[in-house]
Parts: C-alpha cells; sequence; structure tokens
C-alpha cells in the first residue's frame, strides 16, 4: 500500500462511479477537504484507500486485492483506530464503492460491530429552476459567512460554526478563501448556517445546521434556499448529502430545488474506548 499526494486524487475518479464519491475525490485533490490516501500501486491504482483525517474512511476500487487488503488491515489497527481513540473522534462511516469489499469487512475490522444506515443524495444544477425563497423570519438578518463574521468573538454560537467549518475543511483560514456560506443572526446570535463543503471547480456539498433554540421557524429552509442561489450564481452543481430517515433534512432540500439523485448505504463503526 503506497501513499500519494492528495492532488493526485482525480486519478482515482475511475475507482469511483458514484457521484458522492467523486465529490470528495474532487474536493480533497482541489486542498479543500483534508485526505490521506494509499493505493496498491502510484503508477497504476486498482484499489485505493482515502481517509478524511476525521471521521469518514472510504474503500475504492478493486476488492479483490488480497495485498491491499491486508495492508489496509494493518494500516486501519496500527494508525487509523488508535488515532481515532486518541482523539476521541467516537464513530466513523465506512463508505465503499463496490459491495465486495463487505467480504473483507471481518480482516479490515475485527471485532468490531459495523451497522448499516442508508443515506440520500439530492443534487442542483447551476440551471435549475428554484422555487421561491421562504420569507425572512421576524427578528432575523441574514450574514455571508466571511472573515469578518468569523473573528466576531461576541457572537453567541460563533465556535459552534467554525467548529462546523474546521471539521470538513483543512483549515478556517481555507474556507474564508476558497468556500462560502450564510448564517442568520438574531442580534448577537447565530440563529443557523449553510455553508460549502467538498467544494472544487464545479461540485460543493452543503452543510446546514439550525441552533436548536431556533428550530422550527423555518430557518433551515430559508439558508438553504439563500444557499442555493449563492452555488448557481458561481456556476457549482451542488449537492445535499442526508440520512435517508431524516425526514426534516430531505424536505428542506426538495423544498430548495435539489432534485433526488439515488440513495446508497454507509457503515458506521465506532472507535475503541468510545
Amino acid at each position: 500500500m503506497e501513499p500519494i499526494a492528495r492532488e493526485r486524487a482525480t486519478e482515482l475518479l475511475g475507482l469511483a462511479h458514484m457521484e458522492h464519491l467523486q465529490l470528495v475525490l474532487a474536493a480533497v485533490a482541489a486542498g479543500n477537504t483534508p485526505g490521506e490516501l494509499w493505493v496498491d500501486h502510484a503508477g497504476a491504482a486498482r484499489s485505493a484507500l482515502l481517509w478524511d483525517r476525521g471521521h469518514s474512511l472510504y474503500l475504492l476500487g478493486v476488492a479483490e486485492n488480497a495485498r491491499f487488503v491486508d495492508a489496509a488491515a494493518q494500516w486501519i489497527a496500527g494508525e487509523l483506530l488508535p488515532q481515532g481513540a486518541a482523539r476521541g473522534l467516537g464513530i466513523f462511516k465506512l463508505y465503499r464503492s463496490d459491495d465486495a469489499w463487505e467480504t473483507h469487512y471481518d480482516r479490515l475490522f475485527p471485532g468490531l460491530a459495523l451497522r448499516r444506515l442508508e443515506r440520500s443524495l439530492f443534487v442542483l444544477t447551476p440551471d435549475a429552476h428554484l422555487p421561491p425563497a421562504p420569507e425572512l423570519p421576524a427578528g432575523l438578518s441574514l450574514c455571508a459567512i466571511d472573515a469578518a463574521l468569523l473573528a466576531e468573538a461576541g457572537l453567541a454560537h460563533r465556535d459552534d460554526l467554525t467548529g462546523e467549518i474546521a471539521s470538513c475543511w483543512p483549515s478556517v483560514e481555507r474556507f474564508v478563501a476558497q468556500g462560502f456560506g450564510v448564517c442568520a443572526l438574531e442580534g448577537t446570535a447565530i440563529a443557523g448556517w449553510c455553508t460549502a463543503e467538498t467544494v472544487s471547480a464545479t461540485r460543493c456539498g452543503a452543510g446546514i445546521e439550525t441552533v436548536e433554540a431556533y428550530q422550527q421557524r423555518g430557518i433551515g429552509a430559508l439558508l438553504a434556499a439563500v444557499w442555493a442561489r449563492r452555488c448557481q450564481e458561481r456556476g457549482l452543481v451542488a449537492y445535499w448529502d442526508s440520512w435517508t430517515d431524516n425526514a426534516p433534512s430531505v424536505r428542506v432540500a426538495l423544498k430548495s430545488g435539489f432534485r433526488a439523485a439515488y440513495a446508497y448505504t454507509v457503515d458506521i463503526g465506532r472507535f475503541p474506548n468510545s
């Protein structure tokens, strides 16, 4: 198993034919999503492993590759699981490009119970029709997420927003330079936000959250609608990736003009001591 530079991630697009995987690979190559990459042969990869240095692990390409599976198993046992435990990451999501990888789970994750859950992907193209945006709830204002806002120490929930950005981007500074987003403010409190993540030259994903105290007021739908327009202004294909059973998230995606693309499954595991 050989490491390769993140700039070469797009060389692996042929190993990952589904859009939710290609979205991540393109963002890693662009330097906008953290990623460590390993392949079986750096010159002509047939199998690959990607870790975003956080909660997501990807198994890509040909699963019937015994030497690669053995090397990946050693790395998972010696590096991934100890690092995740030491950092208190809790859970990890395991993505696969082919169901054939399942036959190697006992070798890759011995003794770990994996739980399968379904996710749904939604897509918004630059030329898609957008429904009218919801009205701004009384007492709220909208603000672009930029360096000035992120430096405003007096804003309630600012640390939650910067923490969310830092979990998806190599750094907050990289987000300011290459990303975009919108937040809802009530006085000096951030009520919710929608940010771009997994950004590349032509695509990006959505990260959205409404602070608990402000839920059930239509803030998420408004933020999603405004953010969708920002994506179209930039000529980006936008993706909304949600747990299938998260009915509010699915509802907001469809209400904002996204169309359902497909559903897929991931496996959830827990790091040791979590």
